[in-house]
C-alpha cells in the first residue's frame, strides 16, 4: 500500500516550491502528448514562480520543447538522474556518469546476445544499426517503439570504434539502455551489471534494462537540485509510474503515483492518484495550488 490514503490536501507543512515529474506515462498521455490541461497546471505553477523540473530516464535531445519551454522550466534531471542539467544552455550542473571503461567492459561481455546497446553520451542517445533493428522484433509498445527511434540517433561504425573515438573527444556517457527479447537475454544483463558493485540498474517500460553508475538515479538528482537551489526537500513534490520513479518518490515531500504506476511505485507514493490519461498530475497540481 502506498503511505497515505484518503482526499489529497495540502498539509501545512508542505509549501510546495518545486515540481519533480517523470514524462512517459505520467506528464505525457500514452500517445506521448502534452495534454492542454496539464499544460495549464503548468503554466500555473509558473505563475506562482514555482519550479517545475522534467526528470527523465530520456536524454535532453530527447525532451519536447513544449516541456522545456514552460516558463516554470528551468532545469531537467535526465538519463535516470545522471545528468542535471540547466536548460538556457543545456550545460550540465552535475553529473554521475557510467562511463566509457564500464560501458566497453559490459559491450565485451554481452556482445552475442541480440540486444541493443544504446548509449548516451551528452544529451544525445547513439544506436548502432544493427542493433537498433531489434527495436521491430522485441514485443513492445507501440508507442514506446515509436518514441525510442525517434530519440536514437543511429551510427553504422561499431559500438567499440565508435566508444573509442567519442572518449578520444572526451565526450561524457551518462548511461546506457539495452532492449531485450526473452527472459534468458535479461538474465545475462543482469548478470553482467550485478558483477561490478558500482553500477545499478533499473527499468522504464517492458524489455529494457537501464544502467547507470550507482549515484545517479532520479531520487539524487532531485535531493541535489533542491540542494543547488537552496529548496527544502520537504517542499518537493514528484510524479512518477515506473519502477525508475519508486525512490524518487521515496524522496519527495511528496511523493505521487498515477494509478497506471507499477505497483512497486505505488508502494513508494504518498499518495495515487488518477492515471496519466486521466490527467492525475494535472488534477493534482490544481489541488495543491489551490488558495
Amino acid at each position: 500500500m502506498c503511505r497515505y490514503q484518503g482526499p489529497l490536501e495540502r498539509s501545512p507543512h508542505l509549501d510546495v516550491k518545486i515540481v519533480f515529474s517523470d514524462l512517459d506515462d505520467t506528464l505525457l498521455t500514452t500517445d506521448k502528448h502534452l495534454a492542454p490541461e496539464t499544460r495549464r497546471a503548468l503554466r500555473a505553477l509558473g505563475v506562482r514562480g514555482i519550479e517545475f523540473v522534467p526528470c527523465s530516464g530520456r536524454a535532453l535531445s530527447g525532451i519536447s520543447q513544449d516541456i522545456l519551454g514552460l516558463e516554470a522550466c528551468h532545469y531537467a534531471v535526465c538519463s535516470n538522474g545522471a545528468a542535471v542539467v540547466k536548460i538556457s544552455d543545456g550545460q550540465a550542473l552535475h553529473r554521475s556518469s557510467l562511463g566509457f571503461e564500464r560501458t566497453s567492459r559490459l559491450y565485451e561481455m554481452l556482445k552475442g546476445f541480440r540486444i541493443t546497446f544504446d548509449c548516451f553520451i551528452d544529451g544525445v542517445v547513439y544506436a548502432q544499426k544493427d542493433r537498433f533493428a531489434y527495436l521491430d522484433e522485441i514485443d513492445l509498445p507501440p508507442n514506446t517503439r515509436y518514441i525510442t527511434k525517434l530519440t536514437r540517433t543511429v551510427i553504422d561504425r561499431s559500438i567499440p570504434e565508435f566508444l573509442q573515438r567519442k572518449q578520444e573527444e572526451h565526450g561524457n556517457l551518462e548511461r546506457l539502455t539495452m532492449y531485450y527479447h526473452d527472459d534468458q537475454e535479461r538474465d545475462a544483463i543482469l548478470t553482467a551489471v550485478e558483477l561490478d558493485p558500482t553500477l545499478i540498474w533499473t527499468s522504464s517500460v517492458p524489455h529494457d534494462i537501464e544502467v547507470m553508475d550507482r549515484n545517479a538515479g532520479k531520487d539524487n538528482g532531485l535531493k541535489w537540485l533542491c540542494g543547488y537551489l537552496n529548496i527544502p526537500i520537504t517542499s518537493s513534490v514528484a510524479f512518477g509510474d515506473g519502477l525508475n520513479d519508486a525512490n524518487m518518490l521515496k524522496a519527495a515531500g511528496l511523493g505521487v503515483a498515477v494509478a497506471n504506476a507499477v505497483r512497486e511505485t505505488k508502494r513508494s507514493a504518498d499518495k495515487v492518484v488518477a492515471t496519466n490519461d486521466d490527467l492525475g498530475v494535472a488534477q493534482t497540481l490544481q489541488e495543491l495550488l489551490k488558495d
